[in-house]
């Protein structure tokens, strides 16, 4: 019987330091995890991105939830920051792919909006007479028209895919 009980203290022991070291196992990943990604991600390919992805996703869900009972506030509170740290250095990685993009919109957008001026001769009293040269009516009829146009194909549209699902 001693032996017995013996053997059950000595494996509630094993559990609860395995479980102890599973739970500073994943701290420890998590936090490495992120340091690895902070140090290289200004070089990562969109495939990169994708493994990234999916090692977070399993620190962020699955890790955590179990992991998440055993977790004492200091360290949910680290979860949460390493959390927040992946998302900025993953926004930012995408804002610096497309942010080159929407640069180049903008800068293009600020040339047209430039030359528009130019044609106006940069009077204002030329913007003014644009505007009021609308004419207002006939927008506003030519646009009620198209409304009418894509709101008949829309019901044909409707009443083919009716006729296909029967």
């Amino acid at each position: 019987m001693k032996a017995i009980r013996t053997t059950l203290l000595a494996l509630a022991v094993a559990l609860t330091l395995c479980c102890c070291q599973s739970k500073e196992r994943y701290m420890k990943d998590f936090t490495q995890f992120v340091a690895d990604v902070e140090a290289g991600c200004d070089n990562y390919s969109e495939n990169d991105w994708k493994h990234a992805d999916t090692k977070f996703d399993y620190f962020a869900d699955k890790g955590y939830e179990k992991y998440a009972q055993d977790l004492t506030p200091d360290e949910q509170k680290q979860v949460g920051r390493l959390t927040a740290k992946y998302y900025k250095l993953r926004l930012a990685s995408a804002i610096g792919s497309y942010g080159r993009l929407l640069g180049q919109g903008l800068s293009n957008g600020a040339n047209l909006m430039s030359g528009f001026m130019e044609e106006l001769g940069n009077d204002t009293n030329a913007m003014a007479n644009f505007i009021d040269d609308i004419d207002w009516d006939d927008l506003d009829e030519g646009l009620n028209d198209a409304m009418e146009e894509l709101n008949d194909a829309l019901e044909e549209l409707s009443e083919s895919m009716s006729d296909m699902f029967e």
